[in-house]
């Protein structure tokens, strides 16, 4: 099973709408240990590519999962958690984060997850939920 091989059914058979999902989900079994390693950051950035993902964006998503140094002339940590939250780094503006916001409650929206079990309906739940409080906090401060 070669990358370029799942990439294609990763885009044969899921719509784009869930491709950040897909990489949220990668980082989170590839955090599972609690850290990533040089092969599986490799493997998710090759998908991510694939899947049209630019390289700051795929950092975006990471940083949801791993604990970075990356230090922002911009914005406070609090400010840059609540971005990340979001999917977004810290160029982004008031039109990403409300484009960013809309994408994901579409997503999470508990009212969308009729047909899925019970423990998934809660995770997605507690993701609106963070997408939310993110999304007003961006907004009061950008």
């Amino acid at each position: 099973f070669t990358q370029s091989r799942l990439c294609d059914i990763l885009k044969s058979r899921a719509n784009p709408n869930d491709y950040y999902s897909i990489l949220q989900f990668l980082f989170y079994v590839a955090s599972s240990d609690g850290k990533i390693s040089i092969g599986e950051d490799e493997l998710i950035h090759t998908i991510g590519f694939n899947l049209g993902f630019t390289k700051s964006r795929i950092l975006a998503i990471k940083s949801q999962f791993v604990k970075s140094s990356f230090k922002s002339k911009k914005f406070d940590s609090k400010t840059l958690h609540h971005l990340s939250i979001l999917g977004l780094d810290d160029n982004a503006n008031i039109s990403e984060v409300k484009k960013s916001y809309r994408r994901l409650v579409k997503e999470f929206h508990p009212d969308k997850l009729s047909g899925v079990s019970e423990p998934l309906k809660e995770l997605a739940k507690e993701k609106f939920l963070k997408v939310q409080e993110s999304y007003e906090f961006l907004i009061k401060t950008l």
